[in-house]
């Protein structure tokens, strides 16, 4: 017992000799470890951003004047492909009525017919929703006699996407940044400790000491510095991800166990950057 709370003294005095820079080692773990989590939400958040776009999305296929009849017809043609949830037929009056809700019904009242085509709303299961499963359909409905125009919001999922990967790949490398820089103050904080603790280490050695037992404070110290940046850093990210889950339901609610793996990882690295760069017995 009594050489555990001298292991843990010493690497607490270590971690005090190691000045400035263990500070900025502690707070190199906090950003690390919330931009460790702050990816992980940012994934899963445009993961459900392109969920609910993709539930909501549909292709709506308007049918010429002589089609109207076989629409019955090419519905179940339509139910019957791959990825498909669902159709609803719009007759010239249903669409009539919803362009007179929406922009107002005076400009019927200027024309002698209802100008507006019959269509065929197709919904399709969300997991297959990609701007390539949504080009092939396309094409395959545009060889149909009887549709006149397809329109669906096919650049706007594509774009969706292509900003995802771009957030993904940005956010990526700022993460590989600070954790370089991380890697940095911990050992800078280590090495610092190390020049501050020449006299303990000698005595130490004068006194019997092995290489283990001069090492394991300062492993302790660099645990240190991994804890406590990285409860700084979690906490943080716990709490902003909290408020933002309650005000809106995109971003998904604090789950604990990716955070713990985050702050054990901090614990470990900074412990064995720590076993790297620790003074060693006979080097001055």
């Amino acid at each position: 017992m009594s050489r555990w709370f001298f292991i843990l003294r010493e690497g607490i005095g270590a971690f005090g000799r190691s000045g400035i820079s263990g500070w900025l080692a502690i707070f190199s773990f906090a950003v690390l470890s919330f931009m460790v989590i702050t990816i992980m939400v940012a994934e899963q958040t445009l993961e459900n951003g392109r969920e609910q776009l993709r539930s909501l999305f549909e292709l709506e296929l308007f049918l010429k004047p002589h089609a109207e009849s076989e629409a019955r017809t090419l519905q179940e043609w339509i139910m019957a492909r791959e990825g498909v949830s669902g159709t609803e037929y719009v007759s010239r009056e249903q669409a009539a009525q919803r362009f007179s809700e929406e922009f107002g019904g005076e400009l019927f009242s200027l024309l002698e017919e209802n100008p507006l085509p019959a269509s065929i709303i197709v919904r399709y299961n969300p997991e297959f929703v990609t701007p390539e499963f949504l080009e092939a359909e396309v094409e395959d409905f545009s060889e149909l006699e009887e549709l006149d125009e397809i329109v669906y919001e096919g650049d706007l999922l594509e774009r969706m996407e292509q900003i995802a990967e771009t957030v993904r790949i940005r956010v990526l490398i700022a993460g590989l940044i600070i954790a370089v820089v991380t890697i940095f103050f911990t050992s800078q904080s280590i090495r610092a400790a190390g020049k501050a603790s020449r006299l303990w280490v000698r005595t130490l050695a004068l006194i019997g000491g092995t290489e283990s037992q001069v090492k394991a404070p300062f492993l302790v110290s660099g645990l240190l510095a991994g804890l406590t940046g990285g409860l700084a850093g979690v906490g943080l990210s716990l709490l902003l991800q909290t408020i933002l889950a309650t005000q809106n339901g995109i971003f998904p609610t604090p789950e604990l166990l990716f955070p713990l793996i985050v702050l054990g990882s901090c614990c470990i690295s900074g412990a064995i950057i720590a076993g790297i760069f620790a003074p060693r017995m006979g080097v001055k």
